[in-house]
């Protein structure tokens, strides 16, 4: 079955939901990633890895520049099921065109975000000049809250819908298909951490562990005034914060300081390596309305390599880390600091929650798992 991807862009984290369906769905199908491209090339951290078929079209922006793209991606959406990811204007308005003027046509859209929201909580201001570009956004780049909330009510039209939560799922319907890791790859048994520890010069450090592009929502200015506070009693603390890419705005405003390391994006392949050094991960997403329906993809890959998670109580979390987790109150800094001092003095719960971790990521998200399930869907078209 020829199947095609199109996806929002193949150069950004956002690609990262994306990949391993292409991945795992080509075993079978003859599948094809669509979308624009920068000139970075594929998302860094999977750009080594040759095994996936795209047909990328250079980026474009400023209207109306950019609508060259979604007539680039119309022309190649030759296919039996089109598997549009993301509700963008790059994504899925050219496969919504396709489909209602080919009725036949099968279309699952796959949702990650609440978009419009997204743009909703981070960017709209009543500053006359924010506002105005809040507003007029769309002659630069096809993203505004206005096109976004359009194109949501659009979904109804597709065939099938999947989505990463359970709070998408309530707003949207369909099938909820969490963005697993691969548990024979993510393997505690293959890896010590000890490669890099010794890069990072954290040797006898206890290593707490953020991972994915910081934001602002996903509350990394709070984990960085928690282990500063902590640090005060025990030095051997140390944060490491991995995919801190330079480009990144809200990147740029972080200060790498005593006890706390930034690393730029790193192949995904040594992202093992990088939890199997960590003895605590943490995940503390702010509370706002975009936020409690993302469910971020790097809950998964720490649960498999069996380390404890601190996270906060927003999106699926509570459902995910009954039994194998900490789950705090969000926005909470003295909530935070707790819960890490919690698990430092307690190495004993740590393994425990891991154990528990993994064997809950194996049964319910693993790829094995996230493939069964998108085969289902597509076997229902």
């Amino acid at each position: 079955m020829r199947i095609v991807m199109p996806c929002e862009n193949l150069s950004t984290n956002v690609y990262i939901r994306a990949y391993p369906f292409a991945k795992l769905m080509s075993q079978d199908h003859d599948v094809t990633v669509l979308g624009p491209i920068e000139k970075q090339g594929i998302f860094s951290p999977v750009k080594k890895d040759t095994s996936i078929k795209y047909l990328p079209t250079p980026k474009k922006k400023v209207f109306p520049f950019y609508m060259h793209n979604w007539w680039d991606v119309y022309k190649k959406l030759d296919a039996d099921i089109i598997h549009s990811f993301k509700i963008t204007s790059w994504s899925f308005l050219p496969p919504l065109i396709k489909k209602i003027k080919e009725k036949n046509q099968k279309l699952i859209v796959d949702i990650d975000d609440w978009e419009s929201q997204y743009i909703l909580d981070g960017y709209f201001s009543y500053n006359p000049i924010k506002l105005a570009k809040f507003t007029f956004v769309d002659l630069y780049m096809p993203e505004s809250y206005f096109l976004k909330k359009a194109l949501e009510k659009q979904v109804k039209k597709a065939d099938a819908v999947i989505t990463s939560s359970r709070t998408l799922q309530k707003m949207f319907g369909g099938t909820w298909i969490p963005t697993g890791p691969d548990t024979d790859y993510f393997n505690p048994e293959n890896f010590s951490g000890k490669k890099i520890r010794e890069e990072f010069n954290l040797k006898d450090k206890i290593i707490i562990l953020f991972m994915g592009t910081p934001r602002k929502h996903k509350g990394v200015d709070d984990l960085i005034t928690a282990v500063k506070e902590l640090r005060k009693d025990n030095e051997s603390l140390h944060l490491l914060i991995v995919g801190a890419d330079k480009d990144n705005p809200y990147v740029q405003t972080l200060q790498e300081q005593e006890g706390i390391t930034l690393v730029g994006y790193r192949d995904h392949t040594e992202m093992p390596e990088f939890l199997a050094a960590a003895d605590i991960v943490c995940v503390p997403h702010k509370n706002t309305k975009a936020a409690n329906a993302q469910l971020p993809v790097k809950i998964f890959e720490p649960m498999a390599m069996e380390k404890p998670v601190i996270t906060t109580d927003t999106t699926d979390m509570k459902e995910i880390f009954a039994n194998c987790g900490l789950v705090i109150q969000p926005d909470s800094i003295e909530a935070l600091t707790q819960a890490i001092l919690t698990y430092v003095n307690d190495k004993a719960l740590r393994q425990r929650h891991g154990r528990l971790a993994r064997e809950e990521c194996i049964k319910k998200y693993s790829w094995k798992i996230m493939k069964q399930k998108t085969q289902t869907v597509y076997d229902s078209l």
